[in-house]
């Protein structure tokens, strides 16, 4: 079982760009999630020890798409890095592996989750949630792992351009105050 606080995991997720903007690829890549897996409801969890953060989604609704984040301890994207396999639930209600704060809350009664891998760890889970109870197909779910690779290349793609502004901000605050610019 994956250690949630292991320093290469946490390495990893700091790597990613944990930017609240929106990205429009990402957005794409989740909606097709909820697409391949006819739900209502598709995140990209990034989970650490105590919250997990949605750093893209579709279809969240009421408070989680103004805060996009939960506690890990009630999430089920837990049990994604925590098992380093896909979780597969048809009945949340029913299911006592799976904590029951979030179906309380959010009526959640059905989720399948893969493993988002990045720079050779699971920092998360893409996942696709239902608000009926309902099983999930392999071929969704092998679907929902393509993306997922996908996904992650983006995740890389976005960390390389922060780099890249990150480096371009550098050099125009050591240039000296007197610099000229000509149109």
């Amino acid at each position: 079982m994956a250690d949630l606080n292991h320093p290469k995991r946490l390495a990893a997720i700091d790597g990613v760009a944990t930017s609240r903007l929106p990205d429009p690829q990402l957005d794409a890549l989740i909606n097709g999630v909820a697409a391949v897996a006819s739900t209502p409801i598709a995140l990209v969890s990034i989970v650490r020890e105590s919250v997990q953060f949605f750093r893209a989604y579709v279809g969240l609704f009421g408070d989680l798409s103004e805060s996009r984040v939960t506690a890990s301890c009630d999430s089920f994207c837990q049990f994604v890095v925590k098992g380093e396999a896909p979780f597969l639930v048809s009945d949340a209600a029913a299911d006592a592996r799976v904590p029951q704060a979030l179906v309380a809350r959010y009526g959640i009664r059905a989720y399948a989750g893969v493993p988002l891998m990045y720079q050779g760890q699971i920092i998360g889970s893409v996942c696709a949630i239902d608000v009926k109870p309902r099983e999930f197909s392999e071929l969704q779910i092998e679907a929902m792992r393509g993306l997922s690779g996908y996904i992650a290349q983006r995740l890389e793609s976005l960390r390389l351009e922060s780099l890249r502004l990150e480096g371009l901000q550098q050099g125009v605050d050591a240039a000296p105050p007197d610099l000229e610019t000509t149109p």
